[in-house]
């Protein structure tokens, strides 16, 4: 069974026949597939232990937990070209992070940023602060060190969306990933694919 959209959920999948044997080829980004199990599938993908190790060298905070975490993932790279951009796919701008961060800083007392990100030197320029450290490791790495974060910050992709996910904590997301009336734009329902309780910014 194919998917007919990537990040619309499809409920057809819930009534499949159990006389055969289904191969589901697609996507199926959607919360809403496995809504009523989700503490099993956060217990069931753990990280090896090689991969934690790489992580608390990148990011040792996460071994003491003294302070709230936010998780920072920033996608610019293989969005950035003027082809992906015209076939729906965003990248969020400072604006969106300035504001996302600035949520966090008055919602939790003294958190810590920890950005991830495929353009980590833009970040390093744009986002200096006293509360944000900056990690660049393997993409398994820097999923765990999401994951491991109390609340996470999504710009574009399902990189992010999982790493947020899996944290379990609050989430604010860039409301204009994918921009609407295009290719992949009519991919996507924003109720399907990001949770009801994540919180849309522009």
């Amino acid at each position: 069974m194919r998917e007919k959209d990537p990040g619309t959920f499809d409920p057809s999948v819930q009534t499949l026949s159990h006389n055969a044997n289904w191969t589901l080829i697609g996507y199926y980004q959607s919360w809403k597939y496995f809504g009523n199990i989700s503490e099993t599938i956060r217990q069931e993908f753990k990280f090896r232990d090689d991969v934690i190790k790489d992580m608390l060298k990148g990011a040792p905070v996460l071994a003491n937990w003294t302070r709230i975490t936010i998780g920072v993932h920033v996608r610019q790279g293989d969005m950035a070209s003027q082809y992906e951009l015209s076939r729906g796919y965003n990248i969020a701008d400072i604006g969106f992070l300035n504001r996302s961060m600035s949520y966090f800083r008055k919602k939790y007392e003294n958190p810590l940023f920890i950005v991830c990100s495929d353009s980590i030197t833009w970040c390093k320029d744009n986002l200096k602060s006293g509360d944000t450290i900056f990690v660049k490791g393997k993409p398994e790495v820097d999923l765990a060190t999401l994951s491991h974060c109390d609340h996470n910050i999504v710009t574009s992709g399902s990189f992010g969306w999982w790493g947020a996910w899996l944290a379990g904590g609050d989430v604010v997301y860039f409301k204009h990933f994918p921009r609407e009336k295009t290719w992949l734009g009519r991919q996507y329902k924003a109720e399907d694919y990001y949770p009801p309780q994540w919180l849309g910014m522009e």
